[in-house]
């Protein structure tokens, strides 16, 4: 029997667990799979993605560190340096595969503006986002996320104190309930509190109607609408509406939201002002 039968009957297993999420049995098979044919592609290729389905991030480094794999695997490499807090060695690699053009440029971007915004760089990833705006038609997939994203750095930017470029100048947008909730910071941000509790009522309307299209559950549901009411009762809270916040916050801890969520809530009521705690943070979408 050839060595290359044995090879075509391992990925064809590998193929099947994979399939099938059997993510530890995929991993011995690429490793069956190396140690027949040490520089096969695939199979590195294979083990790097499985071990960050199992979240191995370093186990998934040390793949990427081998000679053959480190220019195939430049993402992968970012990424789990990204996962494990390791920002600017994250931004090292994704900088240095631009410059080498080795690898999709658009999925590199995207991860770019994630590692600038974990390093609250948001000039860095307003950039980033604005550039994916620019080459992408309002009709892709995935446009709607970008934006969404891009609004929220353009909040966050703004909660920080800068000043924004007028060419990020925000513009409100409805067509979902992340788009008008990051709007509606922005708007906190610059003081309009009228214009935010505006587009927070929207959010909420249009995150029950699509969640409820979705067939969400009512929790679920609920779940997802407690980071926007939790913003509505921050700008009621700005207003001097010391019982309507204290109400609208009060609602959302009867609710099963995770615990940081509920202590965080806790930390507003029991100092409940017109002067605020800093507000929940816009929504970026990973």
């Amino acid at each position: 029997m050839s060595k290359q039968e044995p090879v075509s009957q391992l990925f064809a297993e590998l193929e099947r667990a994979v399939s099938q999420t059997e993510y530890d049995k995929a991993i011995k098979l690429c490793d069956k799979i190396l140690q027949l044919k040490p520089d096969d592609r695939d199979a590195l290729h294979c083990k790097v993605i499985t071990l960050i389905r199992l979240e191995k991030y370093q186990d998934a480094l040390n793949v990427c560190s081998k000679k053959l794999a480190a220019g195939d695997l430049a993402f992968e490499q970012a990424y789990c340096f990204y996962r494990t807090n390791r920002l600017p060695k994250a931004l090292e690699v994704i900088r240095t595969t631009q410059q080498e053009g080795s690898v999709d440029s658009r999925t590199l971007r995207h991860l770019e503006a994630q590692v600038n915004y974990r390093l609250e760089d948001y000039p860095a990833c307003l950039a980033v986002y604005h550039g994916l705006l620019q080459d992408m038609s309002p009709s892709n997939d995935e446009y709607n996320d970008v934006l969404a994203n891009y609004n929220a750095v353009k909040s966050a930017l703004l909660f920080s104190g800068a000043e924004l470029d007028a060419k990020y100048v925000p513009k409100d947008n409805t067509n979902t309930y992340e788009l008008a909730y990051n709007s509606a910071c922005a708007h906190v941000a610059q003081g309009d509190l009228a214009g935010a509790e505006r587009l927070l009522e929207t959010a909420k309307k249009l995150c029950r109607s699509s969640l409820s299209d979705e067939d969400y559950s009512d929790e679920e549901i609920e779940r997802e609408l407690a980071v926007i009411v939790v913003q509505l009762a921050y700008v009621y809270q700005l207003r001097g509406m010391v019982a309507e916040a204290a109400e609208l916050y009060q609602s959302v801890l009867k609710t099963k939201c995770v615990l940081l969520f509920g202590l965080f809530l806790y930390s507003l009521l029991s100092s409940l002002s017109p002067i605020a705690t800093p507000p929940p943070p816009p929504l970026l979408l990973q």
